[in-house]
């Protein structure tokens, strides 16, 4: 299910939120420290690192106001020239939270956040490439990082295209679940949505394609980047809403178990729901846990049920706020159910990335076309 670790701990340890200025944040810190202390959860000792950080999307928007900034300007891909510098990886042996919003690429080595992709060797597929066009994956709540090198590969390999990963890293599941919820309401900093904000961002004015993969919480945070990004075009670059979606016109996007309910326009997207997984059902763009209208009807009729239906309609709101799966999205529903028994599948087992849903992806422009 998607994480939400809170906004408080998580960044405060991470690769990118070291050198945020607290005086544009989304978030009071000290409102996040308070609500740490109502739900009893002990914040995280700081961990020093002197790894480089990128500035979030909307510290760059306040700190470029009544700045001239130069226009967003779509280069012809073919007059870019792929660097040939290696950019200087992260030390090993660091934990995983000191990883968070980190490029990962081939051999396990993670980078800055704001290292540009033609300088990250990427994991290669182990049979050769089918395509020279890279994925970008952001996983979901509950990875570690070898765990996320892990689902590199097997995308790699399933796909025959390269794969760089944005590490969202875990603080265990209570955490990553309060960030997953604020994830969904656009609040407190994420380091990878700062990372995988730039990133497109910066790919898309190289005028290069993006294709970008996302499970679970990766939803969210991949639905919150390309809102950032649209964002930062109109207002840094002066382009118009509906200049920003043709910007994004040659991205892809596929989503697995996906947390997220709503997309903004532009890119080309493809979900896949697995119908007996509850993360998507409850919270993304799964519609079986939805109630039929007329069974609704009569449990607000019956003064014995009333009172149930309202919760769950208000739990529903706030788990699915809005259902915009972005336009002319493919949603590829299929059911499979773990035979591992217990309650506990409809939440692990049946909503695995590698395991479940990877297994059963198909070439994205067959999946775009409806195939």
């Amino acid at each position: 299910m998607a994480g939400v670790s809170g906004a408080s701990s998580k960044s405060d340890n991470n690769v990118s939120a070291s050198q945020n200025n607290a005086s544009v944040s989304k978030t009071n810190e000290t409102t996040k420290s308070q609500t740490a202390g109502n739900n009893t959860t002990t914040p995280k000792t700081t961990e020093q690192t002197n790894v480089p950080t990128n500035q979030n999307v909307a510290e760059t928007y306040a700190s470029r106001t009544g700045i001239n900034v130069t226009k967003f300007e779509v280069q012809n891909a073919q007059t870019v020239q792929p660097t040939q510098t290696t950019a200087t990886p992260l030390p090993q042996g660091l934990t995983d939270i000191q990883y968070d919003g980190a490029l990962v690429g081939a051999n396990g080595r993670a980078y800055p956040p704001d290292t540009p992709l033609s300088e990250i060797p990427m994991v290669e597929p182990r049979n050769g490439r089918t395509s020279d066009q890279p994925i970008v994956y952001t996983n979901g709540i509950n990875t570690t990082f070898e765990a996320h090198q892990q689902s590199l590969q097997e995308i790699a390999d399933r796909t025959g295209q390269p794969v760089v990963g944005v590490y969202n890293a875990t603080e265990g599941t209570f955490r990553d679940l309060v960030q997953s919820a604020a994830d969904k309401y656009d609040i407190g900093n994420n380091p990878a949505v700062s990372t995988l904000a730039n990133t497109v961002y910066n790919e898309l004015r190289a005028g290069r394609d993006v294709h970008l993969m996302a499970h679970s919480q990766g939803a969210l945070i991949t639905s919150r980047a390309l809102t950032d990004v649209q964002n930062r075009m109109r207002l840094e670059d002066g382009m118009t809403r509906e200049q920003t979606q043709n910007a994004m016109r040659n991205m892809n996007v596929e989503t697995f178990g996906g947390a997220a309910s709503s997309f903004p326009d532009g890119p080309r997207y493809v979900h896949y729901v697995n119908s007996r997984d509850i993360t998507p059902n409850a919270t993304g763009l799964g519609r079986s846990l939805d109630i039929p209208w007329r069974t609704r009807i009569a449990a607000y009729a019956n003064p014995a049920t009333r009172g149930l239906m309202a919760t769950i309609d208000v739990i529903r709101f706030l788990a699915k706020p809005s259902y915009r799966p972005g336009e002319n999205a493919q949603i590829r529903t299929f059911d499979y159910n773990s035979p591992t028994g217990g309650l506990g599948r409809y939440f692990v087992e049946n909503h695995s990335f590698d395991d479940v849903y990877l297994p059963r992806r198909v070439p994205f422009d067959q999946a775009y076309g409806g195939q």
